[in-house]
């Protein structure tokens, strides 16, 4: 595992901190990695094929995917 430093402001570092006051997070460390793994989240997303439900329609037409259409019908 590698180590990296990071610069805070103090407001930044107090913001931490009220956070594992509260008891969010165990330690500034821990939501450091909780952000990077929600920012890594968001890249993921935009790497999807689709931006829209109907392109999301589109790309699952051509595949044979059953199962939701029982349970959940939804209108636009």
């Amino acid at each position: 595992m590698e180590v990296a430093s990071v610069r805070l402001t103090e407001e930044e570092r107090q913001f931490l901190e009220v956070l594992v006051a509260k008891g969010r997070y165990s330690s500034i460390s821990e939501a450091l990695k909780a952000g990077l793994y929600e920012l890594m989240q968001e890249e993921k997303l935009k790497e999807l094929p689709w931006k829209s439900r109907a392109e999301v329609r589109k790309y699952f037409s051509k595949r044979k995917v059953k199962g939701l259409e029982d349970l959940h019908d939804e209108e636009d």
